[in-house]
């Protein structure tokens, strides 16, 4: 999980016991896609954070003009829609989309809502089911992210 320090505007990422220790500290929250800002972080033409200016591919350049998209987006758009359904399926009220560049999927707990921890724990166990992680490479740990009630927008990412 990555968290903010906001006394001094940095990340941290943190597993476990200290992801944990982390939600407790007032001088720590868990960071949001907001907090992020791509035009802090460039990228080399294969997306990988680099030292340098950012830098986008040809055919990146070309599709975005064509308004096609590459089939790991189609991909992940299609894992999207199908998350919404089982989300959906279960009566909970959700909003499920592609995160803006494609590497993520966020869900959103519409305006106005709250969840308990056992519907939260039914979208935390349909991520997992669809190939789903909270954090890059960290899997879901649903009975402990479940509590994360106090919370109105999750970003998951593929494995």
């Amino acid at each position: 999980m990555k968290f903010k320090n906001l006394k001094n505007n940095t990340f941290v990422n943190a597993v476990g016991d200290l992801a944990q220790d982390l939600l407790k500290d007032k001088n720590y929250r868990l960071a949001v896609d907001a907090d992020f800002k791509e035009s802090e972080h460039p990228r080399d033409n294969d997306g990988k954070f680099s030292s340098g200016g950012g830098g986008s591919s040809k055919t990146t350049e070309k599709s975005k003009s064509s308004g096609k998209t590459s089939k790991s987006s189609n991909k992940l758009t299609l894992k999207a829609e199908t998350v919404r359904s089982e989300i959906k399926s279960f009566g909970i009220k959700a909003n499920v989309k592609v995160a803006e560049g494609g590497g993520s999927v966020k869900v959103f707990i519409p305006y106005g809502q709250t969840w308990k921890e056992p519907e939260l724990k039914k979208v935390l166990q349909t991520m997992e089911k669809n190939g789903f992680t909270m954090s890059q490479g960290v899997p879901i740990d649903v009975d402990r992210q479940s509590q994360m009630i106090g919370l109105n927008q999750f970003n998951f990412h593929p494995k």
